[in-house]
């Protein structure tokens, strides 16, 4: 507990205180290498078709991720072979499906995996990581798709497909139950907003308002806390949640207002506080969303709040802790 001290009559203060489909391959010396190859993707093909992912008549969002060594093709190449196969689908996030695809290296060639959902998965190897591109692409967008085309569709020279931005900007609205900024739970609203990049980290800043009030021998004190909070985030995916993990600051004021007391005062104190806290977020549409929140802090600046002579009101923990829940946009 800090150490208290004496300011006037009113209030007194301290200071800071996806089953396995194996390909059958060739040596690369051996000439019937893309003819094993070609049946492999065929018979990809066609477990997928077997499979019965349900056919859409309009375009589907679907979320990507690609993860391959740098001499694979880029994820630009990957997500052009799908788009190639299929118009019924729109490469972006937040989505409620989500193919995770994972190719790595081997001592013979290559291996891929494709993930849906964490609920279905394939895994298929080849002696050229182009071949097993090809073939994952052919099988993800069958998986979207299963009327997509096993060859791309020939068309006129066009420009280019719109490629998904390499970031994107969310606005949420919460409601949040906090607990330390005042003497008991503390109802507030927040407005969030954040921005996303693709290879999964982000940069948050919430903007807080808040009120608790306390009552002590037939006299009132209200807490009125104002803060911003900017944060650091890295997105760690879980199926269809996707989940920040996040570092912040607070930087604001508590306001302190004393009713029905001799020599009435205001009092207002810095809030100065750092700590960690977690964001799952799960889509509600092609672009809302909505949020769950948890986090705690720990004040760098404490203080105590009493009525004179000697009615404790309030003591700043060591730790506080918040709940958050919204919704949110992601524009554009």
């Amino acid at each position: 507990m800090p150490q208290r001290s004496d300011l006037h009559d009113g209030f007194r203060r301290t200071g800071p205180g996806l089953p396995v489909v194996p390909i059958e391959r060739t040596s690369r010396d051996e000439p019937g290498e893309r003819v094993v190859m070609s049946r492999t993707i065929v018979g990809c093909a066609l477990a997928v078709i077997a499979a019965g992912s349900p056919a859409r008549a309009d375009q589907e969002v679907v979320e990507l991720r690609y993860s391959a060594p740098p001499d694979c093709p880029s994820r630009a190449a990957f997500e052009a072979e799908i788009l190639e196969r299929t118009p019924s689908v729109r490469l972006s996030e937040p989505a409620r499906r989500v193919f995770a695809v994972t190719i790595e290296t081997t001592a013979d060639g290559f291996r891929g995996t494709l993930v849906v959902n964490r609920a279905s998965d394939k895994e298929l190897a080849a002696p050229r990581c182009e071949d097993l591109t090809t073939a994952l692409a052919l099988v993800t967008a069958l998986a979207i798709d299963p009327t997509a085309t096993v060859a791309p569709r020939a068309h006129a020279p066009a420009p280019e497909p719109a490629r998904p931005r390499a970031w994107s900007l969310e606005l949420d609205v919460d409601a949040m139950v906090e607990a330390g900024a005042g003497p008991g739970a503390l109802l507030a609203g927040a407005i969030e907003a954040r921005a996303s990049w693709r290879d999964g980290y982000a940069l948050e800043l919430a903007a807080i308002a808040g009120r608790d009030s306390i009552a002590r021998d037939g006299a009132e004190a209200r807490f009125t806390w104002l803060a911003a909070r900017p944060a650091a985030c890295r997105s760690s995916p879980l199926a269809a949640v996707a989940v920040y993990l996040c570092g912040h600051v607070e930087i604001g004021a508590v306001r302190a207002h004393g009713e029905m007391i001799v020599n009435q005062r205001d009092l207002t104190r810095l809030w100065l506080a750092a700590g960690l806290h977690a964001t799952a977020r799960v889509a509600l549409g092609s672009r809302s969303f909505g949020l769950l929140q948890l986090g705690a802090s720990l004040p760098l600046v404490r203080d105590r709040y009493l009525f004179a002579p000697d009615v404790a009101l309030h003591d700043t923990p060591s730790v506080t802790g918040w709940l958050v829940v919204g919704v949110g946009m992601r524009f554009p």
